[in-house]
């Protein structure tokens, strides 16, 4: 597992923003505006999911294309580059009918092409944040991965992200630790995703790598994920969850003493 160098803790937003100065240069230079580059093939991301646990033993873990990897994983940390809002509405046969993005409808049906419209005829479409995030590898390398904050747990991120705001600091200056919080509703019981954002400062290579990041953000941003939709009809999954534990490919936890292997 490895570990960003944890530098002096915050006490002001002045004597935060001066330690990244000394890390590399103006905040505003190591993320400023970027030109996407157009006909370039990117990468998919590695996205970041949580495994409901009907025992309450949930987990994160990875998922790269149709690879599941690091399962068991009881928290997940790294640097937040950008975020953006997403209402997704899935079939029962999941299939994606409905995507708006930052406020920008980019599927709908024929018969809906408004939310008014879409809400009246299927239903409330799931509101989800999404986030591009910048995390240390095994072996201290940065990795870019993306993971998305359900909106069962949205009330929690955006109290983080306030407490930021209210000291005048960039998101990505602070580290941010997820962990899972159970939570019994009745007969349903899932993962609340909690953020913490901690007195470790970004280090150079984080911001270097998300510097180089930048210029395909935008890309990313206004792309759909691969289907996560659950296997049921959506009245299954009321609080827009990433994916129920009975999924087929969904992971089974390791040992409580096991390594993160990524933080």
């Amino acid at each position: 597992m490895s570990e960003e160098k944890s530098l002096q803790p915050i006490e002001s937003p002045d004597a935060a923003l001066a330690q990244l100065d000394a890390l590399g240069g103006e905040f505003s230079d190591v993320l400023g505006d970027s030109q996407e580059e157009t006909g370039k093939t990117r990468p998919a991301l590695p996205m970041v999911k949580v495994d409901h646990s009907k025992t309450g033993k949930h987990s994160f873990y990875l998922q790269e294309g149709d690879e599941i990897t690091l399962e068991g994983q009881k928290s997940f940390a790294g640097h937040i580059v950008a975020q953006n809002y997403m209402g997704e509405f899935y079939t029962e046969d999941g299939e994606l009918i409905w995507l708006e993005i930052d406020g920008e409808i980019r599927v709908a049906p024929d018969d809906a092409k408004d939310p008014i419209t879409f809400q009246q005829l299927y239903g409330r479409p799931k509101g989800k944040v999404r986030l591009f995030v910048v995390a240390l590898d095994d072996n201290g390398e940065p990795r870019r991965f993306k993971m998305k904050i359900p909106g069962s747990s949205i009330r929690g991120w955006q109290d983080a992200v306030r407490s930021l705001q209210r000291a005048k600091l960039p998101m990505i200056i602070s580290k941010c630790i997820f962990t899972l919080e159970d939570v019994k509703d009745g007969d349903y019981r899932y993962a609340k995703i909690v953020p913490t954002f901690t007195k470790t400062l970004a280090t150079k290579p984080i911001l270097e790598e998300a510097r180089r990041w930048k210029a395909d953000l935008e890309h990313y941003k206004r792309e759909a994920d691969p289907v996560d939709a659950p296997v049921a009809d959506n009245d299954s999954d009321p609080l827009g969850l990433n994916t129920p534990s009975e999924q087929a490919n969904a992971p089974k936890p390791l040992s409580d003493d096991d390594d993160l292997p990524f933080s």
